[in-house]
């Protein structure tokens, strides 16, 4: 049976005693410079990656180690700034996502859920969802950025004309 490929560091070089923490972790698969640190809070042994080389140079990894040096004997959790700017970005990637899948079905909807069953009793509420779920019928699946007034229109005239032959 074949050996599967090690994940773990194979080797970490220390460039100089004169930058502690700084390290270049060599995997199989890359190398990275590394800062290792103790947790300012709690003491606990923790590992910020500064970048991957060749991309980042030994320079580039000394300034990148200087600055998180500097913020962790301030009291700062490097990494824990680090994984909050992460977090972020993935927030707003997510977000963006979901209101580019936004359907007008899905706009109603949360409106009668947030807005119209919030503030009206239920009858009223009911009555609102009923109308609305019908008078967006013909448009429920279009995405709510891609509505445009003429298209607004021509479907609010529609459900006009239909409203009036249901009177009749």
């Amino acid at each position: 049976m074949p050996v599967p490929p090690r994940r773990f560091s194979l080797a970490t070089y220390s460039p100089s005693v004169a930058y502690p923490g700084l390290r270049l972790v060599v995997a199989t698969t890359r190398k990275a410079w590394t800062y290792r640190y103790a947790q300012p809070q709690t003491g606990k042994q923790r590992q910020l990656t500064l970048g991957v080389w060749p991309a980042v140079g030994f320079g580039e990894a000394v300034a990148a180690w200087e600055k998180a040096r500097g913020s962790r004997s301030k009291g700062v959790d490097v990494g824990g700034e680090r994984r909050a700017e992460v977090r972020a970005t993935k927030a707003k990637a997510l977000a963006l996502k979901n209101r580019e899948k936004q359907t007008c079905a899905f706009v109603v909807e949360r409106y009668l859920a947030e807005m119209v069953e919030v503030n009206r009793k239920a009858k009223g509420a009911a009555e609102a969802r009923r109308m609305l779920e019908r008078a967006i019928a013909p448009i429920a699946r279009v995405p709510a950025r891609e509505l445009t007034k003429p298209r607004r229109v021509r479907s609010s005239s529609a459900w006009r004309r239909r409203r009036a032959a249901l009177r009749r």
